[in-house]
């Protein structure tokens, strides 16, 4: 493919960008059948440019820009099922939950 179809390529909606939806899917189905270290390894590309451009409703797969609807709902959920458990680099920390109460299982510390 030479440059100017590889363009053309790229500005079609559906062809050659980055949905998170879709990277979700296959790294689950990935994981479910063995393969975690290749479904890890999509999560954790994905989460890396969420975190880089933010959260968005799908991406640029050369440049990793976001397009669309920026803080797409969707997306954001994606990616927060992807921390919780599919991802290796990335680890999904709770604002507010602190250490006692996370040592606590859960419960609050008694005062």
């Amino acid at each position: 493919m030479h440059n100017g179809q590889l363009k053309s390529f790229l500005r079609a909606f559906w062809r050659g960008d980055v949905w998170p939806p879709t990277n979700y899917q296959i790294a689950s189905g990935l994981a479910a059948y063995g393969h975690k270290e290749l479904a890890a390894d999509i999560c954790d590309k994905t989460i890396a440019n969420a975190i880089k451009n933010g959260i968005s409703e799908h991406y640029d797969s050369v440049t990793g820009k976001a397009l669309g609807v920026p803080d797409y709902c969707m997306s954001c959920t994606l990616v927060t099922m992807m921390l919780d458990g599919l991802t290796k680099r990335h680890k999904l920390k709770l604002r507010g939950r602190s250490e006692s109460k996370a040592a606590n299982g859960g419960e609050p510390p008694k005062q």
